[in-house]
């Protein structure tokens, strides 16, 4: 048997916004959910992908955002540089689930 481990799993970007209304309306977010999809799109073919393209998507039901940055620079760029965290979801029994799709099947992990 394998005693289950901690993980924690955290997250770095910068989201851009049209207007301060946008962004301050996201910043002031309590709870929010991520998607990040990752494609590769070179084709590669074997014998279980049908010549196919990979994609890896991580959804992440409740990030919270740990610190942020609002760099200045332009009156026209509304932006913030984020650092976040992810949560266990009480509502969907999970921090994060990763699916891994090629043109065979999908495979779903969840943690």
């Amino acid at each position: 048997m394998i005693a289950p481990k901690g993980a924690k799993m955290t997250l770095k970007y910068t989201k851009y916004f049209e207007n301060v209304i946008d962004r301050d309306r996201y910043l002031n977010l309590t709870k929010q959910a991520v998607i990040l999809t990752i494609t590769n799109d070179e084709i590669v073919s074997a014998t279980d992908t049908n010549d196919a393209k990979y994609t890896v998507k991580y959804l992440i039901s409740d990030v919270r955002m740990t610190s942020y940055e609002m760099p200045t620079g332009t009156d026209d760029l509304y932006a913030a540089s984020v650092e976040a965290e992810a949560f266990y979801d009480v509502s969907d029994g999970k921090a994060v689930q990763v699916e891994v799709i090629n043109a065979k099947a999908g495979t779903e992990y969840s943690a």
